[in-house]
């Protein structure tokens, strides 16, 4: 999947219906090539009232490996959407041991963006994933203090995550929400991230539960 030319991918997308976005790749094979959504502009039009509303979606159930699967760089997204939305997501990574790379991105949740995430990843696994998230510059606007920079949340159930996640050289403009949030997952190597702008007295910017 190659994606280039500076574009812009603009839809209208009802994401809990569809389960997708704008961009949403989906499959239950193993990746045989590494995969590429590059140098874009995606824009999700949809307001989805008490729903959720996605810009990208990943969803790939197959196995993975140590080498990359999917690489998503140098995209921009805002994410607008109604006060009442569920989640509103720049870049949903739904994986089960498949590897992403999610770099050198320009995210940025607008002021009247509820719950938004600018990038999430939902390993549905307990193997290794083995994933990088770096070089992003993330903007929180969201006035509402739910927003979250980075969430990365394992299975619901059970007491072991995923492994194998790197996190660094990001950018997050936090404001009064999470510039960072783990749940459930193991072996999160952080470090060489700038978060300015800290002001959430309540959860503070880096959230582990």
């Amino acid at each position: 999947i190659f994606y280039s030319a500076n574009g812009l991918v603009e839809c209208n997308v009802d994401s809990v219906t569809s389960g997708g976005g704008c961009i949403k790749v989906s499959s239950a094979n193993v990746f045989t090539v590494a995969s590429r959504i590059n140098h874009l502009r995606v824009n999700n039009l949809n307001d989805p009232g008490a729903g959720s509303v996605r810009a990208i979606q990943l969803d790939w159930t197959g196995a993975g490996g140590t080498s990359t699967a999917m690489e998503i760089d140098h995209v921009t997204i805002t994410v607008n959407t109604a006060a009442t939305s569920t989640r509103a997501i720049a870049i949903n990574a739904t994986q089960s041991g498949t590897k992403v790379n999610i770099h050198h991105n320009d995210l940025t949740c607008s002021a009247s963006a509820a719950a938004c995430n600018p990038i999430q990843g939902i390993p549905t696994t307990t193997a290794a994933v083995n994933s990088a998230y770096h070089h992003n510059r993330i903007t929180l606007n969201s006035t509402d203090g739910l927003a979250r920079g980075i969430a990365l949340s394992g299975p619901d159930t059970g007491t072991d995550g995923p492994t194998g996640f790197d996190v660094y050289s990001n950018l997050i403009i936090a404001a009064t929400n999470k510039a960072l949030r783990f749940r459930q997952v193991k072996t999160v190597r952080i470090w060489d991230n700038l978060i300015l702008d800290c002001q959430n007295t309540n959860a503070c910017c880096f959230h582990v539960a």
